[in-house]
């Protein structure tokens, strides 16, 4: 059985109850394990909460270049991602292909509206000035969706990156 949940750079067990993922394709069991108990979920929650301040400081340039690192693997691993979303939900083969690739494509898009919609501005008004400024708000909860299990989470997960908060993600 493999370690189920991932805190703090670390896989271990959940402590929770057991249950079982069947693909509803076939009926065949596609993941079983422990859920994570609400000990668990508080301390995922601390942990992003401890590495947000430090990758809010990270420079935009460092956190855009982590995760278009994470598009380049991905596409690297989208077989592998395909037949794991496909196995896990039931959904073909091409379709769960397409959405390994829309999961890469959603770092360029993200990237592209960071660039569009952040940073700073600065301009004169008729009564003053005006100024713009983006900040992380910090731990945002994902929760997985049964029908997109990549990339929908994805969508949400990579600009609040970009943006340098910190995510604790549920998957389906």
């Amino acid at each position: 059985m493999a370690k189920s949940v991932y805190i703090d750079g670390r896989w271990s067990d959940g402590k929770d109850d057991w249950f079982e993922k069947t693909n509803p394709a076939n009926g065949e069991t596609s993941w079983d394990g422990q859920a994570s108990s609400a000990d668990q979920v508080s301390e995922a929650v601390l942990a992003a909460r401890k590495a947000q301040s430090d990758w809010a400081r990270r420079p935009q340039h460092d956190r855009t270049t982590i995760l278009e690192t994470y598009a380049e693997e991905v596409q690297k691993r989208a077989d592998q991602i395909a037949e794991a979303i496909s196995k896990d939900m039931g959904k073909t083969a091409w379709e769960a292909k397409a959405e390994a690739g829309a999961m890469a494509a959603k770092v360029g898009i993200s990237i592209k509206a960071q660039v569009e919609r952040a940073g700073t501005a600065f301009s004169e008004a008729a009564f003053g000035s005006m100024h713009l400024t983006h900040r992380p708000h910090g731990v945002m909860a994902v929760f997985g969706p049964f029908n997109f299990p990549g990339h929908l989470p994805n969508g949400h997960i990579v600009p609040a990156l970009l943006a340098g908060n910190t995510c604790v993600f549920k998957p389906s």
